[in-house]
């Protein structure tokens, strides 16, 4: 009934040794694990909100509240070029449309993800004084025609794909 020791000096038996004992793994402590986790969320939350952010800086609502509260109807057009000014819109030109006539101003409003520009169209009845106001942010095709990488199509008469039926 006295059994030998086993060759690893225990005494255990022989089955018992053949399964080496492997020291118990203790997890990262918990405090670590979220603080990571929250970490990286906070990190990506940023990217997205900094690939959609606007190079500028220029929120389209943002500027159309302001257009709505410094521009009410009735303002002249001297009101509105100073406006355009005030905001640094340079890009500023003379605009008509079946109804009357005013300005259009485009800005950049470029971000990581997307190229896109904000048309501020500012309208004028008969007596020079504001009727209509629009502030709209479009999204605009990178290379495109005033884009100097892309050529211009060779032949003013050949229709692009897709357009077989038009005259």
């Amino acid at each position: 009934m006295n059994e030998p020791p086993t060759p690893n000096g225990d005494s255990t038996t022989p089955e018992e040794s053949i399964v080496p004992r492997t020291p118990h793994r203790r997890g990262l402590p918990a405090w670590v694990t979220i603080t990571t986790l929250v970490a990286v969320l906070l990190a990506g939350t940023g990217l997205v909100y900094a690939a959609y952010r606007p190079e500028r800086g220029i929120w389209v609502d943002e500027l159309r509240a302001d257009a709505e509260r410094q521009l009410p109807p009735g303002s002249s057009r001297e009101q509105a070029l100073e406006w355009f000014a005030s905001r640094g819109i340079t890009d500023v030109r003379d605009y008509r449309d079946v109804v009357g006539s005013g300005y259009k101003g485009t800005i950049s409003n470029a971000t990581w993800m997307e190229n896109a520009q904000i048309i501020v169209t500012i309208m004028f009845d008969r007596e020079d004084r504001l009727n209509r106001l629009s502030v709209n942010r479009i999204r605009v095709r990178r290379g495109g025609p005033e884009d100097p990488e892309v050529p211009a199509p060779a032949t003013p008469g050949v229709k692009p794909p897709g357009m077989k039926g038009m005259k």
